[in-house]
C-alpha cells in the first residue's frame, strides 16, 4: 500500500503515476482487501485518473470500502447518489448515507457542511 501511495502523490524521487498506482492498488486488494485501497481505486476509476473514466466501477470500489467501514467512502457514495447526474433514482439512499456520515471524525467541518447542503438540495430537486 505504501508504494501505491507514493505513486498516487509522488515522493521519494518518484513522480506521481496514476497507472502504476492503480496497478499496485489492484495488487493490494487481491492480497489483502484493505478498505483504503478500494477507496483509492474508486477515486481513480470515478475520476478517470490513469484509467478510462468508469463511474460504475468507481462506485463499486467506493461501496466495497464503505462496507468494510471506510467512512470517507460512505460519504463519497452519498455524494454521488445525491448528485443525480451520475446515478438516477438513488437520492434517498444518498441522503441516508450522507446523514450517517455526519458523525464521522475523519470528515472535516467543510465536508460535513457540504453534506448538509447536499441533503437539503436533494429534497428540493
Amino acid at each position: 500500500m505504501a508504494l501505491a501511495q507514493i505513486y498516487l502523490k509522488g515522493g521519494d524521487g518518484i513522480a506521481a503515476d496514476m497507472t502504476e498506482a492503480r496497478r499496485w492498488l489492484e495488487h493490494v486488494v487481491t492480497q489483502i482487501p484493505l478498505p483504503r485501497a478500494y477507496h483509492e481505486l474508486g477515486i481513480l476509476h470515478f475520476g478517470g485518473l490513469g484509467v478510462p473514466r468508469d463511474v460504475k466501477l468507481g462506485i463499486k470500489y467506493f461501496r466495497k470500502a464503505a462496507l468494510k467501514g471506510f467512512n470517507k467512502s460512505t460519504y463519497a457514495v452519498g455524494l454521488i447518489y445525491t448528485d443525480r447526474r451520475e446515478i438516477k433514482g438513488r437520492a434517498r439512499s444518498g441522503r441516508i448515507l450522507l446523514r450517517s456520515s455526519l458523525g464521522f471524525r475523519e470528515l472535516s467541518i467543510r465536508m460535513r457542511l457540504f453534506a448538509i447542503v447536499r441533503i437539503l438540495v436533494s429534497f428540493a430537486i
